[in-house]
C-alpha cells in the first residue's frame, strides 16, 4: 500500500535511466585516470551530460551483464535474486519487487510514475516462444516494454518483442537493416513525447550496442542525423555499417565506434525529448566493463569483463537534473565516493518518495545525498561483486559450479574465487587476491601472493571478514 501523502499534487522529477553495454571506464576519456590508454571513443554528449551535472569516478557493477541488471531493477545483491550468471538459463523471479512496481505502487496515484522499458532486457531467458518471458517487463509494473530479451546476434537485423500493458499478447516484429540503438532511441523518444506534464514518467533506456558483435555501427539515424564524426569515418578505411572485424586492430576500432554512435543516440535522445526534459533526472550507468578483446595496452587486457579487476567491474556513471547540486563548477562535479550500481534503486526511491509497505529487503543505499554534495564521505565502506552458477537460489557455497566475489573499501580490494570445482564435490578450493587498487589500478601487486604488510593484512582481515558476512546471507 503507498504511503499518505500530505502534498498529494506535488509531481516528483521524471527520472530517465540510460544503460551502457560492455563500456569500461578504461575507453572513456572522462573517467580514465591519466588518459594513458588512447585512442579513446569520440563521446562529445555523454561529455557535455558530464560537464552540466556530476560523474561518479569509483562505481562498481558485476562482472558480466544479467547480475549487474537485475542489481539495478531489484536494488538487491545476485545472491538474493539468483541471477548469479547471464539470463539465458534463468529468470528473474516475479517475487522481485523491480523499479517499476516501486514507482507504480510506492506513491499515491496522482504521483504514480507511467514506466517503459527499451532496449536489451537480459533478465528471462532469450526464448522469443516463451510469452511469460516477452512479457516480464511488464508484468513487473512497466507500462511498455519495447526491446529485446537477450543480446542481438546482429545489430542490423534482429528480433523486437513490443508489448503494452492490456494487450493479450506480445508481438514480435522482425526488425531488418535498422541499427538497434537507433530503433531503441526512437523508441524511447516517442513514448516519452507521447507523456502528459501531470505524470512523472521513468524511463529504462538500455542499448545493445557496442557489445559483440563489434559491427561498424549505423552512420546516421532512420531519420537521417549522423552518428559518427568526419575522423572516424576516415579512420573506419571504407568499413561500411554492418561490417565485422578482420583483425584486432578492427575489432577495438568498431568497438569504438560503436560507443561513439551510442553517444550521439544518447545526445539526439535528450534533444527530441527536450520539452519533457525539464524536472528530469539523468543518469548514464554501465552494466560491466570492457571486453578482454578490446582492452588496450597498457591496460592489462586480461582484466576486463568477466575477471573481477577494475577494468571488469569498475564502470563509468554520470548524473544530470535538477537535484545535483548548483552552482555547477566548470567541468562538472567529480564525485570520488564509492557507490554500487545496487544503489541506483534506492537513490530512485529517494528522488521520487516512493515507499513500499512492507518494504523489499534491498542492499543498496541511496547515493542521493551525493547528488547534493558530491565532496561528502559516501554511505557506503565497501562495493560488492559476484558471480555465481548454477543460477537460481543460493546458499553459501553449497552446490555450486563457479564462485566469485569481490570486496573493495576504495583502497584495497579482496577477490576470492573458486577454481577447479566438481559440482557437488564438498571440497572447495579458493583462491585469494589482495590488491591496493588506489595506487594500482592495474591490480599488478598481489600482497597475498607477495606478502602482506601490516596495513594490507588489517586490509584483508576486514574484507574478508565482510565477505564471510554476506557469503551466509541467503
Amino acid at each position: 500500500m503507498a504511503p499518505t501523502d500530505p502534498s498529494p499534487h506535488r509531481i516528483p522529477p521524471n527520472i530517465l535511466v540510460i544503460v551502457l553495454d560492455d563500456v569500461g571506464v578504461d575507453k572513456l576519456s572522462l573517467f580514465d585516470a591519466g588518459q594513458v590508454a588512447p585512442p579513446y571513443a569520440r563521446t562529445p554528449r555523454m561529455d557535455a551530460l558530464a560537464e552540466s551535472g556530476m560523474r561518479f569516478t569509483s562505481v562498481h557493477a558485476n562482472p558480466i551483464c544479467s547480475p549487474t541488471r537485475a542489481c539495478i531493477q531489484t536494488g538487491r545483491y545476485p545472491f538474493r535474486t539468483g541471477m548469479g550468471g547471464n539470463a539465458e538459463v534463468y529468470l528473474l523471479p516475479d517475487s522481485e519487487v523491480l523499479l517499476a512496481k516501486l514507482l507504480k505502487e510506492g506513491l499515491p496515484p496522482q504521483q504514480a510514475y507511467t514506466c517503459g522499458a527499451f532496449g536489451k532486457w537480459h533478465l528471462t531467458p532469450s526464448d522469443l516462444s516463451n510469452e511469460a518471458y516477452r512479457t516480464h517487463a511488464v508484468r513487473h509494473g512497466y507500462n511498455r516494454f519495447f526491446g529485446t530479451l537477450s543480446n542481438t546476434s546482429d545489430h542490423f537485423n534482429w528480433t523486437k518483442v513490443e508489448y503494452n500493458q492490456g494487450w493479450a499478447n506480445a508481438n514480435l516484429v522482425a526488425i531488418s537493416n535498422h541499427w538497434s540503438a537507433d530503433v531503441v532511441r526512437a523508441d524511447a523518444a516517442s513514448w516519452v513525447n507521447s507523456r502528459t506534464f501531470n505524470r512523472p514518467y521513468f524511463a529504462y533506456v538500455a542499448f545493445n550496442p557496442p557489445h559483440d558483435k563489434f559491427q561498424v555501427p549505423a552512420f546516421q539515424t532512420q531519420d537521417g542525423r549522423p552518428l559518427l564524426s568526419t575522423d572516424t569515418r576516415a579512420e573506419l578505411a571504407g568499413a561500411q555499417p554492418g561490417d565485422e572485424p578482420m583483425n584486432p586492430f578492427q575489432r577495438e576500432l568498431f568497438y569504438r565506434a560503436g560507443i561513439e554512435a551510442v553517444d550521439a543516440e544518447i545526445g539526439y535522445l535528450l534533444d527530441d525529448i527536450q520539452q519533457r526534459l525539464e524536472h528530469t533526472m539523468v543518469f548514464v550507468v554501465g552494466d560491466n566493463g570492457t571486453p578482454l578483446r578490446v582492452i588496450t595496452p597498457p591496460h592489462d587486457t586480461n582484466h576486463g569483463k568477466t575477471t573481477f579487476f577494475q577494468h571488469g567491474i569498475r564502470v563509468p556513471m554520470i548524473a544530470s537534473g535538477p537535484l545535483v547540486r548548483r552552482p555547477i563548477p566548470p567541468g562538472g562535479h567529480v564525485c570520488p565516493a564509492l557507490v554500487d550500481t545496487v544503489d541506483i534503486w534506492s537513490t530512485i526511491a529517494a528522488i521520487s518518495g516512493a515507499r513500499l509497505n512492507p518494504a523489499p529487503e534491498v542492499n543498496g543505499v541511496s547515493f542521493l545525498p551525493l547528488l547534493k554534495n558530491p565532496s561528502a564521505s559516501g554511505a557506503r565502506a565497501w562495493s560488492f561483486s559476484q558471480l555465481f552458477g548454477p543460477a537460481g537460489p543460493y546458499s553459501s557455497v553449497v552446490g555450486v559450479s563457479n564462485h566469485g566475489r569481490s570486496l573493495t573499501d576504495g583502497t584495497y580490494k579482496y577477490i576470492r574465487t573458486v577454481t577447479d570445482h566438481v559440482l557437488g564435490d564438498p571440497t572447495i578450493q579458493y583462491i585469494h587476491q589482495l590488491y591496493r587498487v588506489a595506487d594500482d589500478p592495474e591490480e599488478a601487486y598481489d600482497f597475498i601472493v607477495n606478502g602482506l604488510t601490516p596495513e594490507a593484512a588489517t586490509a584483508n582481515e576486514y574484507l574478508s571478514e565482510q565477505m564471510d558476512v554476506l557469503s551466509e546471507l541467503t
